[in-house]
């Protein structure tokens, strides 16, 4: 694995979204801005709040069907960078958001923006046609902090809260399903969520990873037990037949070969620790992505950007 710091011309040392964008280069997402990596020159550009973001925290980054880059999880908005135009728009309540705190953003199959608030709202953003949509919790609702949104390949909006479990919101008939601790699930407090290559829902805790199979009703927990390094588990991310799992101990890698003779699931599994050749150890929440060379690049204890070929 490398590593890259300060020392290599970042802007911070401390990652916590990363990004390959459809042009090759890579966005480095941090507290103190974004770095912006070409692999072709090997230069870095910064951007921050002097280039006309609205803040300077960067914690999530997402990039759309037009190229754009949304910047969110701060508390004054979204930032929208589009490095086509070279340009950057403001995204507050000032335009018509519900709110400025944004936790997390996805772009569904119809090209729609969706928004996790953190008292719970959902919003919904059609920037072409500047239409602004949004729901709050009501009483009949749990309250909840939206932490992670993600879509799956039935355009289903699903996400993680931190202390409801998970909801999964159907766009058409906007109705939404709640899976808690109620339900089985492992955990309430839902730090990264992903979707594998047979649509199953896989979400990362504090006690562990569980794989939520909607379709059969099936929840199927994964923990030290099992084999994982340990079950504080800050970001998960799926890659062909593999399900990586960033923890403070290192990185688990693991996939189902098959089923035991009482149909429970066998898995595979290897960790990536100090042992290994990691120098530092403990991810960061929803830094996980992969390039198009199959290289993971991820923030880790806040000291680095680490790139390996798992």
């Amino acid at each position: 694995p490398g590593n890259f710091t300060k020392e290599d011309g970042l802007g911070s040392n401390s990652f916590w979204s990363t990004l390959e964008a459809k042009d090759g280069k890579i966005w480095l997402g941090s507290y103190e801005g974004i770095d912006v990596y070409d692999p072709q020159t090997e230069t870095v550009r910064h951007l921050d709040e002097k280039q006309g973001m609205v803040n300077s925290w960067a914690p999530r980054l997402k990039e759309d069907s037009h190229g754009r880059i949304w910047v969110c999880g701060g508390i004054l908005g979204v930032s929208i960078i589009d490095p086509a135009k070279e340009t950057i728009q403001q995204l507050t309540s000032k335009h018509g958001l519900a709110t400025d705190t944004i936790s997390s953003i996805v772009e569904d199959k119809n090209g729609l923006i969706w928004m996790g608030g953190s008292k719970g709202e959902i919003l919904i953003v059609d920037l072409e046609n500047h239409v602004f949509k949004h729901s709050v919790q009501t009483k009949d609702n749990p309250k909840t902090q939206n932490n992670v949104l993600k879509v799956d390949g039935g355009n289903q909006i699903w996400v993680g809260t931190l202390g409801s479990g998970v909801q999964k919101i159907d766009p058409k008939t906007s109705t939404r399903v709640w899976l808690s601790s109620k339900e089985g699930l492992i955990s309430d407090q839902i730090l990264s969520l992903t979707v594998d290559d047979k649509k199953n829902i896989w979400a990362a805790t504090l006690l562990g990873v569980e794989k939520i199979d909607y379709a059969q009703k099936e929840l199927t927990p994964f923990t030290s037990e099992n084999g994982l390094v340990t079950n504080d588990v800050y970001d998960i991310i799926a890659q062909k037949d593999e399900i990586y799992a960033g923890t403070s101990k290192g990185l688990t890698i693991l996939k189902t070969v098959g089923q035991t003779k009482d149909s429970l699931p066998h898995w595979e599994v290897r960790t990536i620790g100090k042992q290994q050749g990691l120098e530092y150890v403990d991810f960061a929440e929803n830094s996980f992505s992969f390039n198009k060379k199959g290289r993971l690049w991820a923030g880790v204890e806040g000291q680095t950007v680490t790139v390996m070929n798992p």
